[in-house]
Protein backbone atom coordinates (compact mmCIF):
# COMPACT_ATOMS: atom_id res chain seq x y z
CA UNK A 1 0.00 0.00 0.00
CA UNK A 2 3.00 2.14 0.72
CA UNK A 3 4.46 1.80 -2.50
CA UNK A 4 1.04 2.97 -4.14
CA UNK A 5 0.96 6.35 -2.38
CA UNK A 6 4.93 6.58 -3.41
CA UNK A 7 4.44 5.61 -6.99
CA UNK A 8 1.06 7.93 -6.91
CA UNK A 9 3.49 10.58 -5.71
CA UNK A 10 6.06 10.48 -8.07
CA UNK A 11 3.92 10.54 -10.79
CA UNK A 12 2.08 13.77 -9.67
CA UNK A 13 5.39 15.79 -9.16
CA UNK A 14 6.31 14.32 -12.82
CA UNK A 15 2.89 15.13 -14.41
CA UNK A 16 3.36 19.22 -12.19
CA UNK A 17 7.02 19.22 -14.08
CA UNK A 18 6.42 18.12 -17.28
CA UNK A 19 3.12 20.38 -17.14
CA UNK A 20 5.53 23.70 -15.80
CA UNK A 21 8.05 22.83 -18.50
CA UNK A 22 5.68 23.06 -21.18
CA UNK A 23 4.59 26.23 -20.00
CA UNK A 24 7.37 28.10 -19.84
CA UNK A 25 8.20 26.50 -23.05
CA UNK A 26 5.29 27.94 -24.22
CA UNK A 27 6.19 31.13 -23.00
CA UNK A 28 9.43 31.65 -23.96
CA UNK A 29 8.00 31.30 -27.94
CA UNK A 30 7.10 34.77 -28.09
CA UNK A 31 4.09 36.66 -29.19
CA UNK A 32 1.15 35.78 -31.28
CA UNK A 33 2.16 37.68 -34.51
CA UNK A 34 5.71 35.94 -34.16
CA UNK A 35 7.00 34.42 -37.59
CA UNK A 36 5.21 36.97 -39.38
CA UNK A 37 6.46 40.00 -42.20
CA UNK A 38 4.97 42.83 -43.51
CA UNK A 39 5.70 45.30 -46.49
CA UNK A 40 4.20 48.32 -45.61
CA UNK A 41 4.57 51.81 -46.55
CA UNK A 42 5.15 54.69 -43.75
CA UNK A 43 3.26 57.84 -44.65
CA UNK A 44 4.17 61.44 -43.08
CA UNK A 45 2.54 64.09 -44.14
CA UNK A 46 4.42 66.35 -46.15
CA UNK A 47 6.97 63.44 -46.97
CA UNK A 48 7.40 61.27 -49.90
CA UNK A 49 6.02 58.15 -48.92
CA UNK A 50 8.81 55.11 -47.40
CA UNK A 51 8.84 51.60 -47.83
CA UNK A 52 9.33 49.25 -44.81
CA UNK A 53 9.42 45.76 -43.81
CA UNK A 54 8.03 45.32 -40.18
CA UNK A 55 8.37 41.93 -38.09
CA UNK A 56 7.70 40.13 -35.65
CA UNK A 57 9.70 37.51 -33.74
CA UNK A 58 10.86 35.98 -30.19
CA UNK A 59 8.44 38.92 -28.97
CA UNK A 60 9.97 41.49 -30.63
CA UNK A 61 9.33 43.73 -33.65
CA UNK A 62 11.25 45.22 -35.46
CA UNK A 63 11.01 48.21 -38.79
CA UNK A 64 14.33 47.94 -41.35
CA UNK A 65 13.78 51.02 -42.50
CA UNK A 66 14.61 52.43 -39.13
CA UNK A 67 17.74 50.60 -38.51
CA UNK A 68 20.04 53.55 -40.67
CA UNK A 69 18.67 55.70 -37.27
CA UNK A 70 19.74 53.56 -35.07
CA UNK A 71 16.70 52.02 -34.13
CA UNK A 72 16.56 48.13 -33.15
CA UNK A 73 13.70 46.03 -32.29
CA UNK A 74 11.80 45.81 -29.03
CA UNK A 75 9.03 44.53 -27.81
CA UNK A 76 5.66 43.88 -28.90
CA UNK A 77 2.32 43.37 -26.66
CA UNK A 78 -1.12 41.76 -29.54
CA UNK A 79 -4.14 40.78 -28.09
CA UNK A 80 -6.78 38.82 -30.47
CA UNK A 81 -10.03 41.46 -31.06
CA UNK A 82 -12.54 39.56 -33.18
CA UNK A 83 -11.00 38.54 -36.72
CA UNK A 84 -8.18 40.40 -36.43
CA UNK A 85 -5.35 41.41 -33.80
CA UNK A 86 -3.95 44.73 -32.28
CA UNK A 87 -0.77 45.44 -31.25
CA UNK A 88 1.67 47.48 -29.68
CA UNK A 89 5.45 47.83 -29.43
CA UNK A 90 7.87 50.37 -28.60
CA UNK A 91 11.58 50.69 -30.49
CA UNK A 92 14.32 52.84 -29.07
CA UNK A 93 17.06 54.71 -30.93
CA UNK A 94 20.29 55.87 -28.43
CA UNK A 95 20.42 59.01 -30.42
CA UNK A 96 17.49 59.47 -32.28
CA UNK A 97 14.42 58.71 -29.68
CA UNK A 98 11.64 56.78 -29.14
CA UNK A 99 9.16 55.14 -31.38
CA UNK A 100 5.65 54.04 -30.00
CA UNK A 101 4.04 51.79 -33.33
CA UNK A 102 0.16 50.72 -32.55
CA UNK A 103 -1.65 48.36 -35.30
CA UNK A 104 -4.00 46.45 -36.12
CA UNK A 105 -3.72 42.68 -38.49
CA UNK A 106 -6.74 41.70 -39.74
CA UNK A 107 -5.63 38.42 -42.40
CA UNK A 108 -2.98 39.20 -44.58
CA UNK A 109 -3.31 43.07 -43.81
CA UNK A 110 -1.75 45.57 -41.54
CA UNK A 111 -2.33 49.24 -40.77
CA UNK A 112 -1.65 51.63 -38.18
CA UNK A 113 0.14 54.45 -36.25
CA UNK A 114 3.81 55.55 -35.60
CA UNK A 115 4.14 58.26 -32.66
CA UNK A 116 7.75 59.44 -32.93
CA UNK A 117 9.59 61.38 -30.19
CA UNK A 118 12.52 62.67 -31.05
CA UNK A 119 15.45 63.14 -28.76
CA UNK A 120 14.92 66.90 -28.80
CA UNK A 121 11.22 65.84 -27.69
CA UNK A 122 9.85 66.88 -31.22
CA UNK A 123 6.74 64.47 -31.78
CA UNK A 124 6.27 63.18 -35.12
CA UNK A 125 3.32 61.18 -36.06
CA UNK A 126 3.01 58.72 -39.49
CA UNK A 127 0.77 55.92 -40.73
CA UNK A 128 1.54 52.66 -42.42
CA UNK A 129 -0.73 49.86 -43.73
CA UNK A 130 0.49 46.62 -46.10
CA UNK A 131 0.78 43.20 -47.14
CA UNK A 132 1.73 39.88 -45.05
CA UNK A 133 5.50 39.11 -46.78
CA UNK A 134 5.50 36.27 -49.25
Amino acid sequence: MKTIGVMLAIALVSVFVVGTASLAAKGAKGGALDGTKWQVTLDVKGQKPMPDTLGFEKGRFDSVACHPMGFGNGAYKAKQAKNAWTFTASTKSPKKGTMLWKGKVEGDKISGTLDWKNEKGKMMKATYSGNKAA
